[in-house]
């Protein structure tokens, strides 16, 4: 068929570490109907991921060549390595079907932008000593690359009202039935909670800016 639209292009954001990359996964899994958008990036490959199944990896002068041409649906500069999704994603799908993206929050809108009727859904953790844990126990990470992590959390939780649903990925079976159920049409939209979990995160931020040593 051609483009996909409205309601069939789903968008899952979030920090890093609030574990959307797991509950994608799992979803695209489950439901033989989905399926990724896989993204291109300038970072190089981590242990077992693949060229064209995890991530097109590409090198910064094809990154550019192709974002000069007005081939990304959106695009952005991540923790110093370029992150982008085609257009080309929304082509070629049967009826039915629908695409699953992972961006960060500034690329949800983006798509939003271009997609219109595109559901933005954000996932986090329910606090941000909890994401911090979380971050911490993927490796060894100096402490500038923790404090640009939680910075970077911290914007993107000012995000949260602009997505359509917001889910706190505290046991992961539920978190995982929540995410379905949204992408299966079974879930309302839940109005006033947003608010009310990002002044939480945010009244949480300082005593971890002050134990990562480091400024708002």
């Amino acid at each position: 068929m051609g483009d996909i639209l409205g309601s069939s292009v789903f968008v899952v954001s979030g920090p890093s570490g609030s574990g959307k990359t797991t509950l994608c996964g799992a979803a695209l899994k489950n439901l033989p109907w989905l399926h990724a958008s896989v993204s291109h990036t300038t970072r190089p490959p981590r242990s077992g991921e693949l060229n064209g199944r995890d991530y097109h990896f590409v090198d910064r002068a094809t990154f550019a060549d192709m974002a000069r041409r007005d081939e990304f649906l959106e695009w952005a500069e991540v923790h110093d390595q370029w992150y982008g999704s085609s257009k080309g994603n929304l082509s070629g799908w049967g009826p039915g079907d629908a695409l699953l993206f992972e961006v960060d929050c500034l690329g949800a809108r983006k798509i939003r932008d271009k997609v219109p009727g595109a559901v933005l859904i954000f996932v986090m953790v329910p606090s941000v000593r909890d994401l911090l844990e979380r971050i911490r126990k993927r490796g060894s990470m100096s402490v500038e690359e923790l404090r640009t992590r939680i910075r970077t959390a911290q914007r993107e939780i000012q995000e949260v009202e602009a997505f359509d649903f917001l889910l706190i990925n505290d046991v992961f079976g539920e978190t995982l039935a929540q995410l379905q159920a949204i992408l299966t049409g079974q879930m309302p939209r839940r109005e006033g909670v947003a608010p009310l979990w990002r002044e939480r995160w945010e009244r949480e931020l300082p005593p971890l800016f002050r134990e990562l040593g480091c400024s708002r």
